[in-house]
């Protein structure tokens, strides 16, 4: 689960996607040609993302695993408490949120600048 990240750092999120099969065998969930979305909003109803991130190369897809990064001038969000998810679209029509939480943007000592 993620708890959260310093403003202005890079946020690196290794992620693999599985599940459990009849037999509760761990089983990868391949996602080659998907599109794997990372979204963070400080409000569930505002209409804009704070951070959107889109990720379609994976660090190893037939086994369901990718990584998600963000660099530091996409973490330079005001500080607080954020909603996020990460969201795969295998298809047009296949669309799956694997994940959703609550995480803490924290403010560092060295990324006071409010630019």
């Amino acid at each position: 689960m993620i708890n959260g990240f310093y403003r202005g750092n890079t946020f690196k999120l290794p992620v693999s996607f599985t599940f459990e099969d009849e037999n509760s065998v761990v089983q990868s969930i391949p996602i080659d040609n998907a599109t794997v979305y990372f979204t963070m909003k400080k409000k569930l109803t505002q209409q804009n993302y704070d951070i959107y991130k889109e990720i379609t190369e994976h660090t190893n897809p037939s086994q369901g695993e990718t990584e998600i990064i963000l660099l530091p001038e996409e973490t330079m969000v005001e500080p607080g408490v954020y909603f996020w998810d990460i969201t795969v679209k295998f298809t047009d029509t296949d669309i799956h949120t694997f994940i959703s939480g609550e995480l803490t943007v924290k403010l560092g000592t060295t990324n006071v600048n409010t630019n």
